[in-house]
Protein backbone atom coordinates (compact mmCIF):
# COMPACT_ATOMS: atom_id res chain seq x y z
CA UNK A 1 0.00 0.00 0.00
CA UNK A 2 2.64 2.91 0.85
CA UNK A 3 4.73 1.60 -2.36
CA UNK A 4 1.80 2.02 -4.11
CA UNK A 5 1.53 5.72 -2.78
CA UNK A 6 4.93 6.44 -3.81
CA UNK A 7 7.42 5.60 -0.86
CA UNK A 8 10.49 3.68 -2.76
CA UNK A 9 11.47 1.86 -0.01
CA UNK A 10 10.59 -0.09 3.36
CA UNK A 11 12.83 -1.34 5.47
CA UNK A 12 11.45 -3.45 8.32
CA UNK A 13 14.23 -4.36 10.68
CA UNK A 14 13.76 -7.85 12.99
CA UNK A 15 17.00 -7.99 15.09
CA UNK A 16 18.49 -10.58 15.07
CA UNK A 17 16.91 -12.04 12.36
CA UNK A 18 18.39 -9.19 9.94
CA UNK A 19 16.07 -7.06 7.63
CA UNK A 20 13.70 -7.10 5.16
CA UNK A 21 13.26 -4.87 2.35
CA UNK A 22 10.70 -3.80 0.03
CA UNK A 23 10.74 -1.80 -3.24
CA UNK A 24 8.62 -1.60 -5.91
CA UNK A 25 11.16 -3.76 -7.35
CA UNK A 26 10.12 -6.90 -4.94
CA UNK A 27 10.86 -7.79 -1.37
CA UNK A 28 14.35 -9.43 -0.25
CA UNK A 29 15.11 -10.31 3.26
CA UNK A 30 19.05 -9.74 4.58
CA UNK A 31 20.56 -12.13 7.32
CA UNK A 32 21.83 -10.44 10.38
CA UNK A 33 25.63 -10.16 10.35
CA UNK A 34 27.34 -12.62 12.90
CA UNK A 35 28.51 -10.47 16.16
CA UNK A 36 29.61 -10.88 18.98
CA UNK A 37 27.31 -9.44 21.45
CA UNK A 38 28.00 -7.65 24.46
CA UNK A 39 26.74 -8.77 28.34
CA UNK A 40 27.30 -5.54 29.93
CA UNK A 41 26.21 -6.94 33.16
CA UNK A 42 28.38 -9.88 33.79
CA UNK A 43 29.62 -8.65 36.83
CA UNK A 44 25.93 -8.18 38.13
CA UNK A 45 25.15 -11.80 37.66
CA UNK A 46 22.19 -10.81 35.15
CA UNK A 47 23.18 -13.18 32.17
CA UNK A 48 20.08 -12.98 29.83
CA UNK A 49 20.63 -8.85 29.50
CA UNK A 50 22.65 -7.69 26.07
CA UNK A 51 23.86 -4.26 24.84
CA UNK A 52 21.74 -3.63 21.96
CA UNK A 53 21.90 -0.12 22.16
CA UNK A 54 22.51 1.70 19.31
CA UNK A 55 22.08 -1.28 16.60
CA UNK A 56 19.23 0.01 14.93
CA UNK A 57 20.39 3.86 14.42
CA UNK A 58 23.53 2.62 13.22
CA UNK A 59 21.59 0.65 10.54
CA UNK A 60 19.63 3.17 9.49
CA UNK A 61 22.70 5.81 9.91
CA UNK A 62 24.73 3.47 7.39
CA UNK A 63 21.82 2.87 4.92
CA UNK A 64 21.24 6.90 5.03
CA UNK A 65 25.13 7.59 4.44
CA UNK A 66 25.30 5.31 1.77
CA UNK A 67 21.92 6.61 -0.16
CA UNK A 68 23.44 10.59 0.50
CA UNK A 69 26.71 9.67 -1.40
CA UNK A 70 24.38 8.47 -4.64
CA UNK A 71 22.46 12.00 -4.31
CA UNK A 72 23.04 13.72 -8.27
CA UNK A 73 21.93 17.17 -8.81
CA UNK A 74 18.48 16.10 -8.81
CA UNK A 75 18.35 15.79 -4.89
CA UNK A 76 16.30 13.00 -4.88
CA UNK A 77 16.64 10.52 -2.98
CA UNK A 78 18.57 6.98 -5.21
CA UNK A 79 16.80 3.95 -5.62
CA UNK A 80 18.23 1.41 -2.55
CA UNK A 81 20.57 -1.04 -3.48
CA UNK A 82 22.09 -4.40 -1.84
CA UNK A 83 25.63 -2.64 -1.24
CA UNK A 84 23.09 0.15 0.74
CA UNK A 85 21.74 -2.50 3.13
CA UNK A 86 24.97 -4.48 3.55
CA UNK A 87 26.50 -1.73 4.94
CA UNK A 88 23.62 -0.80 7.59
CA UNK A 89 23.86 -4.06 8.53
CA UNK A 90 27.74 -3.67 8.68
CA UNK A 91 27.35 -0.62 11.14
CA UNK A 92 24.64 -2.43 13.46
CA UNK A 93 27.24 -5.45 13.78
CA UNK A 94 29.48 -2.69 14.55
CA UNK A 95 27.32 -1.13 17.13
CA UNK A 96 26.84 -4.57 19.18
CA UNK A 97 30.42 -4.92 19.57
CA UNK A 98 30.84 -2.43 21.96
CA UNK A 99 29.70 -1.87 25.76
CA UNK A 100 29.05 1.61 24.28
CA UNK A 101 26.27 3.66 21.84
CA UNK A 102 28.80 3.68 19.49
CA UNK A 103 31.45 1.57 18.94
CA UNK A 104 35.07 3.86 19.02
CA UNK A 105 36.52 1.99 16.39
CA UNK A 106 33.85 2.92 14.05
CA UNK A 107 35.58 4.01 11.10
CA UNK A 108 38.09 1.30 10.78
CA UNK A 109 35.25 -1.52 11.20
CA UNK A 110 33.12 -0.25 8.47
CA UNK A 111 35.85 0.69 6.35
CA UNK A 112 37.30 -2.69 6.29
CA UNK A 113 37.55 -4.46 2.70
CA UNK A 114 36.18 -7.71 3.66
CA UNK A 115 33.27 -7.90 0.90
CA UNK A 116 30.88 -5.47 2.14
CA UNK A 117 30.45 -1.97 0.71
CA UNK A 118 32.93 0.76 2.61
CA UNK A 119 32.02 4.26 2.91
CA UNK A 120 34.00 6.89 4.64
CA UNK A 121 32.50 8.50 7.69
Amino acid sequence: MLLERGVKSIILTRGAKGIIVATKKGKQKLAALPAKIINVFDSLSISNFLQVTGAGDSLTSGIALKLSQKINNTNRIPEIELSDMEFGLKCAKAALETESAVNPNIYQLVTKNDGIATAKL
